[in-house]
């Protein structure tokens, strides 16, 4: 194990020399740039459908849902870190990846090949199942602000997690594009997907932050497509499969759409059941929004294989 001290250019580089950067373990290395705002556009979209809190919900906590790669089931994962097939899903394996790590669980992020899946937690510790493989943490760092978000690269062989703040680790292959420097009305970052356009290099990938009521930063080849002022705390910013769109979750089960993805609907939910993710059908023709106790919601043409226990 080894930290690497990132090299900061000079302001005329676009790089904004002088300001404080972050290390990281392995090869993971963060930095600060000073990056142009997203696009100001505002729309919402979205079907509603309103309901109360189905009866058998579990006592258990939930924090992630994934597709397996077929679509016809999912994982569910506990805030203590239990993963649980249904449908099609296979049972994964815990390859122990990272000895630090410890629940609770924050959020839970699908490899490309929808075969393994990364928890994490948040002081950026990871855990590994299926094929998803361990390419460095922020274990043992003292963080200036807690992890809220993880996103494998475009092929896999990496990540990026983001902070409160906004800030940028990236590990393996996935490449740093940007954090905003100034917050839109000061509302913490929330969440990051990486944009599926383009290939594995630098010069063709990029992502997107969100912030707690919606506003969408985007960098690299990751473009905004809007934003929505929501009320209700952004959950998750999740990506259409061709990466021209993108669907905002919040927690009392909204769905707001942009670019190229569909108005599939949504669920309203009660506090106390509020939903905590989402996650798409493989050709993005359906969702699943997933409560804090477990229910699964499907829209569009997604199916339910069932609910936590």
């Amino acid at each position: 194990m080894s930290i690497r001290t990132p090299v900061v250019g000079s302001p005329a580089s676009g790089t904004a020399g002088g300001v404080p950067t972050r290390t990281a373990r392995r090869s993971g290395v963060a930095r600060r740039l000073l990056t142009g705002s997203a696009a100001l556009a505002l729309s919402l979209t979205a079907l509603t459908v309103v309901a109360t809190t189905p009866a058998g919900a579990s006592t258990a906590k939930y924090a992630g849902i994934v597709s397996d790669r077929s679509g016809t089931g999912y994982w569910l994962v506990q805030a203590g870190g239990g993963v649980f097939p249904h449908g099609s899903a296979p049972t994964l394996t815990n390859t122990q990846c990272d000895a630090q790590f410890t629940a609770p669980v924050l959020g839970v992020v699908s490899t490309p090949d929808h075969l393994g899946l990364w928890e994490y937690d948040a002081k950026g510790g990871i855990a590994c199942f299926g094929d998803a493989a361990d390419y460095g943490s922020t274990d043992g760092i003292t963080l200036p602000h807690p992890v809220v978000g993880m996103a494998s690269s475009y092929d896999g062989a990496g990540y990026d997690m983001v902070d409160s703040s906004g800030g940028i680790y990236s590990f393996g292959d996935a490449c740093y594009q940007g954090h905003p420097v100034t917050l839109v009305g000061k509302k913490p970052i929330v969440a990051i997907a990486t944009s599926p356009l383009g290939s594995p290099t630098c010069s063709s990938t990029g992502y997107w932050e969100v912030g707690s009521t919606g506003y969408v930063y985007p960098y690299g080849v990751a473009l905004s497509y809007g934003n929505v002022n929501s009320k209700s705390r952004l959950v998750t910013i999740v990506a259409t499969p061709d990466g021209l769109g993108y669907w905002e979750l919040a927690r009392s089960g909204v769905v707001s759409n942009y670019g190229d993805a569909a108005p599939l609907g949504w669920t309203s939910v009660a506090t106390s059941q509020r939903m905590v993710a989402m996650a798409t059908s493989p050709d993005g023709t359906g969702y699943w929004e997933l409560g804090l106790h477990g229910i699964v919601w499907p829209e569009g043409s997604a199916v339910s294989y069932g609910n936590g226990s």
